[in-house]
């Protein structure tokens, strides 16, 4: 499979026969970038000299505050993260909710005619549909599509086990449900790519105050180029160099801490 097939969309066509005499002739960006092969596996794709699998969230806890993903936005391995996320029209949502909490009303009405316990379930999901609902009304909140993916890598098959054992364990901690991109590794590639393509479409409905936790504030990294860096040592979760210079910052004052002794 050609890349330039995986990454194409409608505002470019990458066919050689529409191209003129002198652009035959010229590097594209997709060229430059490309590996040299892709091999797509039922569980994982080959690109280049490295392994790659695609894992995304289908599960979500109920309640959040924010840093609650931080561990995992921090994970020291080769990953990751592609966040998509889509703004909902908020007539359409405000209706939409009004027909569920009819339908929670209906419920609740029908169990207390038949004599039935007040199921705790639905009388959460009508208490949250109208919570949200008044909130949308008064503009407190909008409501978005949400979608969280995670790509892994890895030099061998045993490595990319590894990792991928370790971000799940780690997802199922912080109370997220994962699922591996079976058979659907290609699409879950080019949705890691910087491309703005979701193209498996797993979301979840967001308020603004909820997809706000799931921010990423964080960095695993502190690395600055620009100035005149100092190095300080190396960060032990991930190799890379900590270095910065202090002096370009508003507050240059510094606290070292360490064990006595």
């Amino acid at each position: 499979m050609k890349f330039n097939d995986m990454v194409k969309d409608g505002k470019h066509n990458y066919d050689k026969r529409t191209r003129d005499t002198l652009d035959k002739g010229r590097l594209r960006v997709n060229d430059l970038i490309a590996p040299d092969a892709i091999k797509i596996e039922p569980n994982h794709m080959q690109v280049g000299d490295r392994l790659v699998r695609t894992i995304f969230i289908t599960g979500y806890p109920r309640t959040a505050s924010i840093g609650w993903l931080n561990r995992l936005y921090s994970y020291g391995e080769n990953i990751d993260i592609s966040i998509h996320i889509e703004p909902l029209p908020t007539e359409k949502v405000i209706k939409d909710l009004t027909k569920k909490i009819t339908q929670f009303q209906t419920a609740q009405f029908m169990d207390y005619k038949k004599g039935k316990i007040e199921d705790i379930a639905i009388s959460s999901a009508r208490s949250d549909a109208e919570e949200l609902r008044g909130a949308l009304h008064t503009g407190v909140e909008k409501l978005y599509y949400q979608a969280i993916y995670i790509s892994v890598s890895g030099k061998k098959e045993e490595e990319l086990d590894r990792i991928t054992e370790e971000i799940e364990t780690l997802c199922s901690s912080i109370g997220l449900v994962t699922r591996q991109a079976i058979f659907q590794q290609e699409q879950g590639f080019t949705t890691c790519l910087p491309l703005g393509q979701d193209r498996i479409r797993f979301k979840r409905n967001f308020s603004t105050s909820s997809l706000a936790t799931c921010i990423p504030f964080v960095s695993s990294e502190l690395t600055m180029t620009d100035g005149t860096p100092v190095l300080y040592g190396i960060n032990m979760l991930n190799g890379s160099l900590v270095m910065f210079d202090r002096f370009s910052l508003n507050n240059y004052n510094s606290v070292t801490l360490a064990t006595s002794g």
